[in-house]
């Protein structure tokens, strides 16, 4: 059994990192739409020599 502060503590935690999800995208959809460009994954590997 996890005591109240153990849960509360973890949802408060995963509130935080879905509201910097959240943010992580609303950033990257403003740069795609700034710029529209995508790769494939050959594209990508080629071009870190992998």
């Amino acid at each position: 059994m996890q005591s109240v502060t153990n849960v509360v503590g973890r949802v408060i935690l995963e509130q935080i990192e879905d509201e910097y999800d959240l943010e992580l995208y609303e950033k990257s959809m403003a740069e795609y739409r700034k710029n529209p460009v995508t790769y494939s994954l050959d594209e990508v590997e080629k071009e870190l020599e992998l």
